[in-house]
């Protein structure tokens, strides 16, 4: 599909010590809103990239701060949205052109392209860009709607879910009466739906997994065998034995407070030991505290009369009873009752405790196999290895610093280096190093390494590299990601097929 947008400016990537910058350069023929670039270079204009105006020799350059962010196309490369993600994705892109609005700033201006859109890789965070010429830079509808279109494969579908939230969205930006005001009002309404839809769905897989660890686990899928029917006549045979067991705890239960307290079918309760003994210490040491104030000191004594001054007694009387009730208001709380009981239930229920089951329950898992426990699970999570083909002869990054020999082995086309797990292939745990710091990558039998708008940026051999431009590695070739050095080093041959 052909893209509407068209920058009327060339553009390029540039990087120093302070970040990266998408760079647009100005001709002197080229014009451009000037108040509009005032208006962004003095307004911290969310969610706009920041912008900085510099001139060399007799052209003009808009320098754009990409510093920690990667584009859109580099990000749903890599990662498949959820549609919450879309949904919000959209949301900002709206809300950015919408606050543009109210800085003079036209809506064919934006430049709505995945190649334009830059995403914080962690938080998701969106930046437009802005470009102030004095000729459109496409279609506001026209770019959405192509977003749209782009992001269909790039988003999570689950096959139960029968909404065609993109169907919606798209069905929204065709609209002949289209408003960018109620297109966001639309898009907040389809997350909150989204965001309740995610609520059930977790709620509902809680009790599943509930279910499944309970003691008819075992039993479960093996009476699946025996049972003459269908699928959902079984869920729901199951489900109702449940059901029933639950009740028959809590009948059992009641009895047994029946049993405590005939006349009026309720639970007695006491405080515990603990408390009662609690409240003796501290009147003992309240008594003791009395008795030496007493015998020890003439705190009680009026220094006129030598004799006892009864307001000092009664001011001790009230300062005794006032910390008394204190500490009784502290202990004797709900929390320190136990109910009275012979043989006390380890289990207490009550009928508020039952739950609604949902319609579907899991029957996928093999029942020949036995459901491991929950520390069970850890433990294999924890130590299971995935077996990876790996073809010895592809390139490595060996580290050059700290006395322990690091070798990073680049094993796929394209390689991400960064401290995000999630969307990186190698993991450098360092403050210096961006979330997605670079990427090695390996096309028409070379390889090549880009920097992906890093912080503190990327060097091969001494010299910084300009972000999002492939640059050729050769064997022994020296790379820096910030201050972490490592050499690439070539085997015997390209081994990526």
């Amino acid at each position: 599909m052909e893209k509407s947008i068209k920058i009327p400016f060339s553009s390029f990537y540039e990087s120093d010590a302070k970040g990266s910058y998408l760079v647009l350069e100005l001709n002197m023929k080229d014009e451009i809103h000037d108040y509009q670039v005032e208006m962004m270079l003095n307004n911290d204009i969310h969610p706009l990239l920041s912008l900085d105006l510099r001139h060399k020799d007799a052209n003009k350059y808009l320098y754009y701060n990409i510093t920690s962010k990667i584009q859109l196309k580099q990000l749903i490369a890599r990662k498949k949205l959820k549609k919450s993600e879309l949904i919000q994705i959209l949301i900002e892109t709206v809300q950015g052109v919408l606050q543009g609005g109210n800085y003079l700033l036209h809506h064919d201006n934006f430049v709505i392209d995945e190649d334009y859109l830059f995403i914080h890789p962690e938080s998701l965070q969106v930046s437009l860009l802005y470009v102030p010429s004095l000729s459109k830079v496409g279609s506001i509808v026209f770019a959405l709607q192509q977003l749209v279109n782009r992001l269909i494969g790039s988003v999570e579908l689950q096959q139960d879910t029968g909404d065609h939230f993109l169907l919606k969205i798209l069905c929204d930006l065709n609209k002949e009466t289209f408003n960018l005001k109620e297109f966001l009002s639309f898009l907040r309404d389809l997350k909150t739906k989204e965001i309740k839809g995610e609520y059930i769905t977790n709620k509902r897989q809680e009790l599943e997994d509930s279910i499944v660890n309970s003691t008819q686990y075992n039993d479960f899928f093996t009476e699946k065998q025996e049972f003459k029917g269908s699928n959902e006549d079984f869920k729901k045979e199951k489900i109702k034995e449940i059901i029933n067991d639950k009740k028959a705890i809590i009948k059992k239960e009641n009895n047994k407070r029946e049993e405590i307290n005939p006349s009026t079918g309720e639970v007695k309760y006491q405080y515990s030991s603990k408390t009662k003994l609690m409240i003796l210490l501290s009147e003992i040491i309240i008594f003791i505290v009395v008795a030496l104030l007493f015998l020890e000191t003439t705190i009680l004594i009026n220094t006129v009369t030598g004799k006892i001054d009864a307001v000092s007694v009664m001011g001790l009387v009230l300062l005794v009873g006032v910390i008394n009730l204190l500490i009784l208001k502290k202990l004797l709380v709900k929390e320190n009752l136990e109910p009275v009981s012979n043989n006390r239930s380890s289990l207490i229920m009550n009928k508020r405790e039952i739950i609604n089951i949902p319609k579907e329950m899991p029957l996928s898992v093999n029942h020949h196999q036995q459901r491991p426990s929950k520390r069970d699970e850890k433990v294999e999570e924890s130590f299971d290895t995935e077996i990876l083909e790996i073809d010895y002869t592809s390139p490595q990054l060996i580290s050059l610093h700290g006395g322990l020999m690091e070798k990073i082995l680049i094993a796929k086309k394209q390689f991400v280096i960064g401290k995000l797990k999630e969307q990186v292939d190698y993991v450098i745990l360092n403050k210096t190093i961006s979330r997605v710091h670079a990427e090695i990558q390996y096309k028409d039998g070379n390889y090549y390494i880009k920097d992906l708008n890093s912080r503190n940026g990327t060097y091969l051999n001494g010299v910084q590299i300009n972000s999002n431009i492939d640059y050729i590695l050769k064997d022994e070739d020296r790379i820096a990601f910030a201050d972490k050095e490592y050499l690439f080093s070539m085997q015997q041959k390209n081994g990526v097929d």
